[in-house]
């Protein structure tokens, strides 16, 4: 998968349980679209993103920097007591 959008915080080293960093940041993506009335509503989605790879990365990866990102998406899904569905 492909996306592309802004970073919206400075990314962040972190270190696992395991000893090992990971690299976290967030980007948002703005997708827009003419609804059936002919307004034009503008729909922000925001993606919690981890680099494994490069530790360096994290000195680039500066707020409002535009981005380009392939590799695997995942999503986490929590269910609460009332059996409700939450995504985190």
């Amino acid at each position: 998968m492909k996306i592309t959008g802004r970073i919206t915080a400075n990314a962040t080293v972190n270190t696992t349980t395991n000893e090992k960093q990971v690299v976290n940041f967030s980007i948002a993506i703005n997708n827009g679209g003419y609804r059936k009335d002919g307004e034009y509503k503008e729909l922000t989605t925001f993606v919690n993103c981890s680099y494994w790879l490069d530790m360096a990365a994290a000195g680039k990866l500066q707020k409002g920097v535009e981005v380009q990102l392939k590799g695997h998406m995942g999503l986490h899904v929590y269910q609460n007591r009332q059996e409700q569905y939450t995504a985190g």
